[in-house]
């Protein structure tokens, strides 16, 4: 305690003025030796007055704070709203807590790990960034994504990259312009020894926003994205989205995996190759969408033995004088929807198919070295065929839809030709071969401005039926808008305005045709008269 002097009442001031001077210096000098000390403060010895209710002292303040917590965490009551509510149908707060913990350690289990690969050494200024590649690659689990920022130039890779996990390869930027030099989106370029660009041989894999390219016209660069499991059964769930391939000498997309399902290519363009997109070896459940390939020295797609096969807003354009714009060889189940093909000699050649359907289908020949010669041409075993609203506007004389059995296989069977237009040429030809048997209907077509030939022209179709309806033609000058030639078969004409020729070959048919407004419907039966010529007699 601080020493106190006494001060007697009946002291005067003078005298107790020093006195009281020295108190308050000692009192001073003890409270501030206090505060300076490491002595503990007894909290029931300190006055409390404050917002909790009751309490006299600090320690009580505490102690009821501490109670109070306790209850709203773990066994708080339902009297209060606000408490209620934050446990969120949980018995307590603290077992939402645990519930929230739970939820967010799964989420961040499934979102995927990424990887940049300008973090492993990368620069994107156009030296080699072929291990850098490599090493982030390594570092990029299953299932996780290799990121690859836009880079100040390019990304230069020196060797082939193998892509054998499942991961995602993806830039930032969906827009890119890979002409006149205004590029906005992550390139990959490979040296001129490279032969091919990207290969994957794994299942689920995507890559997208990429533009992939070699390093000029010369170099030994075949493939641009290579999707090849040799081991086969490895290459499902593929996804190509957003991408362009440039310069690759064989082909841009080649698709070589066994059991290649269930993939997918949107918005992918192939440029300057053998093939813009290469597929063979039992593929199934293959979608292009809006997929595009331009330039290509042969064939824009190529497919060979692939099933569940669809087009969806494709196209396919020509400045060498391309062979087809799309190839189609042993597929099955195959769907075109709003695909067009531009230049070239052909727009769809099918040589043993099964089930093709086309819907909205356009051939144009405006190609800058040559039209397209035919729109369609079909061989082999071809069967199930059906054309539905397709508009042909080629410049050649050639047919626009030619049937070729020269193998003698049985063609056409089952097959359809409806609601389109077809200009510059003869619309149809069934060429010979013993084996052409079964049903082929035409309905509502239009010829127009078919500078010669016949519309539809029939070489020994035997055993064929054949029905047409709805045709009309506009500003032709063709020399008979239907030939037959060595036809044996039963024809169905419906709304056909001419017989066939009266002759030998159709003595002994019989045909319906269908009379215009207002006008029955006539039969007709070709006979042989007694001056050994041949002419049509009317019979119903």
């Amino acid at each position: 305690m601080a020493e106190i002097q006494n001060i007697p009442l009946n002291e005067k001031l003078r005298d107790s003025n020093p006195k009281i001077n020295r108190n308050f210096e000692n009192i001073n000098e003890q409270l501030e030796g206090h505060i300076a000390s490491n002595e503990a403060h007894a909290a029931e010895n300190i006055t409390y007055s404050g917002e909790v209710a009751t309490a006299e002292n600090v320690k009580e303040a505490i102690d009821k704070i501490d109670s109070r917590i306790t209850e709203i965490v773990s066994q708080s009551g339902d009297d209060n709203t606000e408490i209620v509510d934050a446990r969120d149908g949980y018995p307590v707060l603290g077992g939402r807590l645990d519930a929230m913990d739970v939820e967010m350690d799964d989420r961040i289990k499934k979102e995927p790990y990424v990887v940049n690969v300008m973090d492993y050494g990368a620069k994107g200024d156009g030296t080699d960034d072929y291990q850098a590649f490599v090493n982030a690659y390594n570092a990029c689990p299953a299932g996780g994504v290799l990121h690859l920022p836009i880079p100040s130039v390019k990304y230069f890779l020196s060797q082939t990259f193998t892509v054998s996990k499942p991961i995602k390869i993806k830039s930032d930027n969906k827009v890119y312009e890979i002409e006149g030099g205004n590029e906005k989106v992550s390139i990959i370029e490979f040296a001129n020894t490279v032969t091919t660009g990207i290969k994957v041989t794994s299942y689920n894999v995507s890559i997208e926003d990429l533009v992939v390219r070699c390093t000029n016209v010369t170099s030994n660069f075949i493939a641009g994205i290579d999707l090849d499991s040799p081991t086969g059964g490895g290459m499902r769930f593929t996804r190509i989205v957003n991408v362009v391939v440039v310069l690759a000498h064989e082909y841009g997309i080649g698709i070589k995996g066994r059991n290649l399902i269930v993939s997918y290519l949107e918005n992918v363009r192939t440029f300057q190759g053998e093939y813009g997109f290469y597929m063979y070896q039992a593929g199934t459940s293959i979608t292009f969408m809006n997929c595009w390939a331009t330039a290509n020295l042969r064939q824009g797609f190529h497919l060979d033995d692939q099933v569940y096969i669809s087009f969806v807003n494709t196209a396919c354009d020509s400045i060498n004088g391309q062979e087809d714009a799309y190839y189609l060889k042993n597929c099955r189940s195959v769907k075109f929807e709003a695909t067009g093909a531009e230049g070239g000699q052909t727009a769809f050649r099918f040589e043993d198919c099964n089930g093709v359907a086309m819907h909205s289908a356009f051939a144009i020949g405006m190609g800058e070295t040559g039209a397209v010669a035919t729109f369609c041409v079909i061989k082999g075993q071809t069967r199930n065929v059906v054309f539905e609203t397709c508009v042909d506007e080629t410049v050649s004389n050639l047919p626009n839809v030619y049937y070729d059995s020269t193998a003698g296989y049985p063609i056409i069977m089952n097959s359809r030709f409806d609601k389109g237009i077809s200009e510059n040429g003869t619309l149809l030809t069934l060429p010979g071969g013993t084996n052409n048997k079964g049903h082929f209907q035409l309905g509502r077509f239009s010829l127009s401005d078919n500078p010669a030939g016949t519309g539809l022209t029939i070489l020994a179709g035997r055993g064929m039926a054949v029905q047409g309806q709805r045709f009309g033609v506009l500003n032709s000058t063709m020399s008979a808008w239907m030939s037959y030639l060595e036809s044996d078969g039963c024809f169905y004409l419906s709304g056909i305005p001419a017989l066939p020729p009266a002759s030998a070959e159709n003595r002994g048919k019989i045909y319906r045709v269908q009379g215009a407004s207002g006008v029955a419907d006539s039969i007709h039966i070709c006979q042989k008269t007694a001056s050994d010529t041949y002419t049509w007699t009317k019979i119903g």
